[in-house]
């Protein structure tokens, strides 16, 4: 649904580039003699921005991320497009235009980004996140959710290992039934976060293989740290 919306963002500022360039007459009259532009312009730039991920889950995670996503997205729309008006002369387009034609392209797409995470914030599209590890590690992941640094992730649940120490903290544990890759494949789950205590005894190696190559991204308890608040932890460093 987000991605039909912007399509017609992406058509709707192909006319109003139009307007601003030539002016409500010229725009009347080459109204029908433009439909086939702006629809060439409308695909090439959402398969562009289908390339760069903004319609994953995790171009959600930062606002200026999202931002640098669909600006570099356009832009390189904008170099095929450029490229093809000189294969196919029929779809070529003035610099002016196109120029007007992409800022308002980038505005008009911030704008439904903006007013979708408002309203489907309730359906939580945040990255899904499986934690490795439910011990003494794995309680500065949940100490960090409580104090408000991770609220661009969802932590699905904890994932206890036969190394793991005891903690009198609670984790929403998780005991996959047969192999973690189909646990993981059934919940949807974007990333593995690797918090366990000792991982000379019974780490899953084969199984994060597994994910690995399924597409799955497996990070390191620093890394995320590191990417999620922005800090450096020396504690675990």
């Amino acid at each position: 649904m987000l991605g039909l919306v912007e399509l017609f963002v992406l058509i709707g500022s192909f006319y109003l580039g139009l307007e601003l360039r030539f002016g409500g007459d010229s725009l009347k009259e080459a109204f029908q003699p433009f439909l086939p532009k702006a629809i060439i312009y409308s695909i090439v730039m959402q398969m562009s921005l289908v390339a760069f991920g903004v319609y994953q889950r995790q171009s959600t995670q930062s606002p200026d991320m999202l931002a640098l996503r669909i600006g570099a997205s356009l832009l390189m729309g904008m170099i095929i497009l450029s490229m093809m008006y000189y294969v196919i002369p029929a779809f070529f387009l003035g610099r002016g235009v196109l120029a007007l034609t992409v800022f308002v392209s980038f505005t008009g797409v911030m704008v439904v980004r903006i007013l979708f995470a408002r309203i489907a914030g309730k359906r939580d599209i945040r990255l899904r996140v499986l934690v490795l590890g439910a011990g003494k590690t794995a309680t500065l992941i949940k100490d960090t959710v409580k104090n408000g640094e991770l609220d661009g992730v969802n932590i699905v649940g904890y994932v206890p290992l036969a190394g793991d120490q005891e903690t009198e903290k609670e984790h929403d544990l998780v005991i996959p039934s047969e192999s973690l890759i189909k646990y993981v494949e059934e919940k949807d789950i974007d990333e593995i976060v690797l918090a366990a205590d000792d991982r000379r005894k019974g780490f899953p190696v084969q199984d994060l293989l597994d994910c690995k190559m399924s597409g799955i991204s497996v990070l390191d308890l620093l890394s995320f740290f590191e990417r999620e608040t922005g800090k450096i932890r020396l504690d675990i460093l």
